[in-house]
C-alpha cells in the first residue's frame, strides 16, 4: 500500500467512524431517534429552539467535533514519542502517518481535505 494511500484510508476512518459517527448521534438526538434518558432530555429542550438557533447549535456541535479532532492529531503530530502507524498485512514493516503527512491536523480541511472529500456532513 502507497504512503498515499495509507494516508487517504486513515482520513476515510477519522471521517467516518470519528467525525460522522459523532454528528450522527447528535443527529438521533435532535430527532428524537436515540432512547437513552439523557438523550429524550436534550431532545426536549433542542424541541424549543426557532430554526436560527438550532442551525447555531448545529454548528457549534459540527465545530467542536473538527476541533476535537484537529487537536488530537497536533498532539500525535506535536509530541515524537507517539505516532500513528499502519503494519503491512505481514507486521514486519510500518507507514508512520505523521511521517507521511506535512501536518495531520491540515489533512481535515482545504478542498481536497478529508472533511468535503469523505464526510457526509461537509
Amino acid at each position: 500500500m502507497e504512503k498515499q494511500e495509507v494516508l487517504d484510508t486513515f482520513g476515510k476512518m477519522i471521517a467516518s467512524s470519528v467525525r460522522d459517527a459523532t454528528y450522527s448521534q447528535f443527529a438521533k438526538i435532535e430527532n428524537g431517534s436515540l432512547n437513552s434518558k439523557s438523550a429524550k432530555l436534550l431532545q426536549e429542550r433542542i424541541e424549543k429552539f426557532d430554526n436560527d438557533q438550532l442551525e447555531s447549535l448545529r454548528m457549534i456541535v459540527r465545530d467542536t467535533i473538527d476541533s476535537t479532532i484537529h487537536h488530537f492529531l497536533w498532539m500525535i503530530e506535536q509530541n515524537e514519542e507517539y505516532d500513528l502507524i499502519k503494519y503491512t498485512d505481514n507486521k514486519s514493516q510500518f507507514v508512520s502517518l505523521r511521517d507521511t503527512s506535512d501536518g495531520l491536523y491540515g489533512e481535515l480541511y482545504t478542498e481536497d481535505g478529508w472533511i468535503e472529500k469523505y464526510s457526509n456532513y461537509p
